[in-house]
């Protein structure tokens, strides 16, 4: 994402000349077709705000000419332009309005990417007072072996699991965390599984269950051992095992 070059506008270019052309001929739902296809350019491109302008145009004529599904596309495309803009608090509506319209059209795999996106822009805002849609997303996703769904579980399970933490609840913490990293290990994210295993350790050190504690922490040291850019991950869980081994 954000990158630019002579090809990638020489293709924005003819992309934003069909919009027009559809709009000069009255044809909205081609033009819509056209302005999402603009507004993903765009944002691959890292140009979050040209994005949103273009794809929140587009939800605009589909909503107005009764084509819901790419419309909800749209608006969750509004809603991921604005987090690289780092609005993740507008962001939150334009979330919402894509998952309300996926569930109006019951399309369930939109209903969860759109509902997981959420949580993420709510994780950085450190707001954990939307459980409902964790809980949600992790009883849709139970026993999936789709990896897209199985993605989306991992974002689910960290959400519950920081919530609870936030309640100061670590035993309810640590057992989503343990379930999310081994369905990151299943979907071969290992550095995603290093994190999650970390989280976990910390909690059964807080839980004085050094022997959990330590199985985890050698766990994200082997982990770690073939990991690029995982240096701090693997030192924090060496400190964390020689605490673990000595309590």
């Amino acid at each position: 994402m954000g990158t630019s070059n002579p090809h990638s506008e020489q293709i924005l270019a003819v992309t934003r000349a069909v919009a027009e052309k559809w709009t000069g001929v009255g044809e909205p739902i081609k033009e819509a077709a056209a302005r999402t296809e603009l507004g993903r350019l765009l944002f691959q491109m890292g140009r979050g705000n040209e994005a949103f302008a273009e794809l929140s145009r587009a939800a605009k004529l589909f909503e107005d000419n009764g084509a819901d599904p790419p419309a909800a596309h749209a608006l969750l495309g509004c809603a991921h332009a604005l987090t690289i803009q780092n609005r993740q608090e507008e962001s939150l509506e334009w979330f919402e309005r894509a998952i309300e319209l996926f569930k109006d059209v019951e399309s369930t795999p939109g209903e969860l990417e759109a509902s997981a996106a959420k949580l993420e822009a709510l994780g950085d805002l450190e707001r954990w007072d939307e459980t409902h849609l964790s809980d949600r997303i992790i009883s849709r996703t139970d026993g999936v072996v789709d990896p897209q769904l199985r993605v989306l579980r991992i974002v689910a399970l960290k959400y519950r699991s920081q919530a609870r933490l936030a309640a100061r609840d670590v035993q309810g913490a640590v057992a989503p965390a343990m379930e999310a990293a081994d369905v990151a290990h299943k979907v071969g994210n290992r550095s995603e599984e290093a994190a999650l295993r970390l989280f976990a350790a910390h909690g059964y050190q807080l839980l004085h269950k050094s022997a959990q504690a330590v199985d985890q922490y050698k766990h994200v040291i082997d982990i770690t051992k073939n990991l690029p850019n995982a240096a701090d991950m693997k030192e924090l869980a060496v400190r964390g095992l020689g605490d673990a081994l000595h309590a």
